[in-house]
Parts: structure tokens; sequence; C-alpha cells
């Protein structure tokens, strides 16, 4: 994907905001803008307010892609976007981008907390 260099950047910080515990994601529900009409599912959807500004999310779109009529297979792609404080969409990245699962993957680690799960289970009574 050609990202634009300042979402580039931003991505990266993000990135590494997350990874050094700057930056806290959860799951959440979508907005129904992104499911309702649409033969997308989304499994794992995670928000942050980045910098206390600005609602950001990243996703997992699962779709059928067809390869004749009545021949298809399940795909997916991660998906970066913004929201303003209504839930609407300003911004959603429209192809697949290594920075963008790299972001999708620290975000669901953070959101998951399964840090934290390890270290409770390896704990010694």
């Amino acid at each position: 994907m050609n990202l634009s260099k300042d979402v580039e950047r931003l991505i990266d910080n993000m990135i590494w905001e997350t990874a050094e515990g700057k930056v806290d994601w959860s799951f959440s529900e979508p907005p129904k803008v992104l499911t309702e009409g649409t033969h997308y599912l989304i499994p794992s959807y995670i928000t942050c307010k980045y910098k206390d500004k600005q609602r950001i999310a990243v996703y997992e779109r699962r779709f059928k892609h067809f390869t004749d009529v009545d021949e298809w297979f399940w795909t997916s792609m991660n998906i970066f976007l913004m929201l303003d404080n209504w839930g609407r969409v300003i911004f959603e990245s429209e192809e697949a981008d290594n920075k963008i699962n790299s972001l999708f993957n620290v975000a669901k680690d953070n959101a998951s907390k399964v840090n934290d799960i390890i270290k409770g289970l390896l704990e010694e009574d």
C-alpha cells in the first residue's frame, strides 16, 4: 500500500508507543457503518484515544474472495482508521499493509492483556 508518509510515521509512532506501554487499547464493537449493509465480518475491533486527542481503531476485516461465480474462499485484511467524536469514520486504509498488520498485532496484545495473564499463570503460589 502507498500510505502517505505522515500516516506511515503516525503508525510507526503508535507501534513503538504501544510497545512501550504509552498507549492503551481496548476491544469494542465496530461502528454500524462498518458492518451494516456489507458482507464483512469483523472478529476483532480494537480502539484507543491516541494522545487523548484522536480516536483510532484497527480491525480485522474478513470477507469472501470470489474466484468464480460459485467458488470462493475466506480471506482477511487488517484496517487502520480514524473516527470523529461521534463515531463516524473520517479515514480508513484501503489496502493491505505490513505496518498496519504490525500495529494490529501490538494493539491486540495490549488490549488482551495476555502478558499479564501469562505472568499471573507463571507466578508461584
